[in-house]
């Protein structure tokens, strides 16, 4: 395992200053650096579709809503579902960045959409890529997927994303 995947290496698919996506391993990772629209939406659709169709077993979704992001209007969390719905996916973790008011609101609506949402996949969400790492590799060793890394180096890559796409602002 030291490839550069397996201790960072995110491959960096798309950055610009509404969104960013990478891939490492079997996990698909996107930010949200403003609210999303119809148009971001489908372009999230057909890279992560690009990508589930090489991992089998399916993808771990790691989604990171900035802090200047809100929560999106109800046609785009619609097509958000749809997409989602059509993917294989292991389990999904949200992480809201920030402090204060506005990251305890969309942290507590996202927790609340997930109850309603009833995602055909585990989901959950959190303010700390440390907890939502151990609990997507938890999660996918419970549905017996192997996987070829640690949750500490799962981590270390979703640190290594953050870093790299907060370059563009």
């Amino acid at each position: 395992m030291n490839d550069s995947t397996s201790t960072g290496g995110v491959n960096l698919i798309f950055n610009d200053k509404t969104a960013s996506y990478g891939t490492w391993h079997n996990v698909f990772i996107n930010a949200w650096k403003e609210n999303p629209d119809l148009s971001t939406i489908n372009q999230t659709e057909k890279i992560m579709k690009d990508f589930a169709s090489s991992q089998p077993t399916g993808i771990g979704l790691f989604s990171i809503i900035k802090q200047k992001a809100t929560i999106p209007k109800s046609e785009v969390r619609s097509m958000m579902a749809k997409v989602f719905k059509n993917t294989k996916v292991i389990g999904s973790v949200s992480i809201v960045e920030g402090k204060g008011f506005r990251a305890a609101a969309v942290l507590g609506f996202l927790s609340s959409l997930t109850l309603l949402a009833r995602h055909p996949f585990p989901h959950k969400a959190f303010d700390s890529v440390n907890e939502a790492s151990s609990w997507f590799f938890e999660t996918a060793n419970n549905q017996g997927i192997k996987t070829n890394y640690t949750a500490n180096q799962l981590e270390r890559a979703i640190f290594d994303f953050i870093t790299r796409t907060s370059q563009i602002q």
